[in-house]
């Protein structure tokens, strides 16, 4: 009996260093750094060559990024249709570092969202909602 708590206790304490070890073991690998936090964020190395869009989609784009942020205005002509309601959104910076506007436009029954943004070239440029893009693919 004293033999058999003796060995009982033994496995215990060989139980005991083992977890201890895997748990070091454990939070050590948690405290160094992962290479992704580490990295910094940065400009493409190659500038994006935009296509001159037509002077009057380049026109529109202008138009609608100067319009006060939440006020409308009604288009006569624009890339999404004649006769076009245009509220302005909000600003904000693209992942390529332009300043872009959101925008939406209701067309009839349909209402959706599209962007200009202004790029490097000083021009502002017109990005197609994506539920047309998507049509226009398919």
């Amino acid at each position: 009996m004293v033999l058999s708590v003796v060995r009982g206790s033994a496995i215990s304490q060989v139980l005991v260093s083992v977890g201890l070890m895997v748990a070091a073991v454990t939070l050590s690998a948690c405290s160094s750094t992962p290479r992704g936090l580490a990295h910094k964020a940065s400009r493409p190395v190659a500038e994006v060559n935009y296509v001159a869009q037509a002077a009057p989609i380049a026109a529109f784009a202008t138009a609608v990024a100067a319009l006060p942020v939440g006020s409308s205005e009604r288009f006569a002509m624009s890339p999404l249709g004649n006769d076009v309601m245009i509220t302005g959104g909000e600003f904000y910076v693209s992942a390529l570092g332009d300043d872009c506007r959101k925008a939406e436009v209701i067309t009839g029954s349909q209402r959706l969202l599209f962007t200009v943004c202004h790029v490097p070239d000083g021009t502002w440029r017109y990005i197609a909602p994506l539920e047309l893009a998507v049509r226009d693919v398919e």
